[in-house]
């Protein structure tokens, strides 16, 4: 593929994951960076509490909330 095809394909993924709420992004960051082969078992079991976490807060309210109202979520 050519620099340009890639210049533009980064980039869209780039503005796909800042269209995200920034707590998600960190919390992903986070389980990413953690996972390794002996910890992935603990890093499953903690998944849930995690989502769990997330989805009460404001961030995740919000970005329910513009889904249902068809609209951008206001990060």
């Amino acid at each position: 593929p050519s620099s340009e095809f890639m210049e533009l394909y980064l980039n869209s993924i780039v503005s796909e994951i800042l269209a995200n709420g920034r707590l998600a992004l960190i919390e992903s960051k986070r389980l990413i960076n953690n996972l390794t082969d002996q910890s992935m078992s603990l890093e499953m079991l903690q998944i849930p509490e995690l989502l769990a976490r997330i989805r009460v807060s404001p961030e995740a309210q919000e970005g329910f909330s513009a889904f249902l109202e068809k609209r951008n979520p206001r990060w």
